[in-house]
């Protein structure tokens, strides 16, 4: 059981991302911050929380991990349910979100953040956490980040933030989607529309997914920078 005692303690390690606010989208954000050292016997989870085999047998850096995105997202649904979640999030190796709830969880470095919204109002919700890429690894990676037709679109806006962006933003919509559109995503799958200084962007699909979204459709979605780490996240609307 998550004790109810235990809440204020818990509850200090995370914090909401600012400047999303998300008291009228019936979704909840949060980020938290631990360290390698120390949070394992913080977050002591031998019993209620139920740490799959395949994670009990892991290195203690993914055992971390596991345990604070976990925890990120209990404390997301309890604060969306106001206070009448469980705290417990299992399954793995997708989380099994409480009824009414959708969600993703993501972690990077020694940080993890967690996105819950209620299902009569999205499909899914995607988040993603990345650090940002260095000139080297976006030049490796760009090829696959970006689709021939969108370097030809980005020619002259094409850098080491817009390849990080594109990249996270297209993992935030691959979380977000349905196991049938996720069958048929991949990273030419849609395309980087926009972005602004605000912290929006559109993405727009290039080819069918599942049944759910034809070629053409587009998805709102938000990003952040937060020193080294980009954060971004897609919540789709019934």
């Amino acid at each position: 059981m998550y004790r109810e005692h235990e809440t204020s303690q818990y509850s200090s390690l995370f914090e909401k991302i600012h400047p999303w606010d998300d008291d009228e989208a019936e979704c909840r954000c949060l980020f938290t911050k631990f360290r390698w050292n120390s949070v394992e016997e913080l977050f002591q989870a031998d019993g209620d929380m139920g740490i799959p085999q395949q994670i009990a047998r892991a290195r203690p850096s993914r055992r971390v991990e596991f345990i604070a995105g976990r925890r990120c997202a209990g404390q997301a649904v309890r604060l969306l349910m106001g206070g009448d979640g469980c705290g417990i999030i299992g399954g793995f190796p997708v989380p099994n979100w409480p009824e009414g709830l959708v969600g993703a969880i993501s972690h990077s470095q020694n940080c993890a953040v967690a996105l819950v919204g209620r299902s009569h109002r999205y499909v899914g919700a995607g988040v993603d956490i990345e650090k940002v890429l260095t000139a080297s690894e976006a030049r490796d990676i760009s090829w696959l980040v970006l689709s021939e037709s969108e370097r030809r679109r980005l020619e002259t806006q094409i850098a080491v933030f817009t390849i990080s962006l594109a990249f996270s933003l297209k993992e935030s919509l691959f979380k977000s989607l349905p196991a049938d559109a996720q069958a048929d995503f991949g990273f030419d799958a849609c395309e980087l529309v926009n972005w602004g200084r605000s912290g929006d962007a559109m993405l727009r699909v290039t080819r069918d997914l599942g049944s759910h979204w034809r070629a053409g459709t587009e998805f709102a979605a938000q990003f952040l920078q937060r020193e080294r780490l980009l954060l971004t996240r897609i919540l789709l609307e019934r």
